[in-house]
């Protein structure tokens, strides 16, 4: 098993991430990470899944407009055969 450290929760909720596994997991200010719980109730922290914001895939994604919302490559020809 892996090392843990402690660290306390402040009063909106948050904690800070160590820095070494900031750096060894690439998080940077700005990171879009998750949060929730799996089927055994344990509290689970991931990097965010990029997925299409139209369709849901997680196949083929180009970035959109440079907004950091991502669509597929279907859905993007298909919005190309609308205009």
């Amino acid at each position: 098993m892996k090392s843990f450290v402690t660290r306390a929760v402040d009063r909106l909720g948050r904690i800070v991430l160590p820095i070494d596994l900031r750096k060894k997991h690439r998080i940077e200010t700005g990171t879009a990470l998750e949060v929730g719980e799996d089927d055994k109730g344990q509290i689970v922290l991931r990097r965010q899944a990029l997925y299409c914001q139209i369709c849901g895939s997680m196949d083929g994604l180009v970035e959109f407009a440079g907004k950091k919302c991502f669509i597929c490559e279907g859905c993007k020809c298909g919005i190309q055969e609308m205009t």
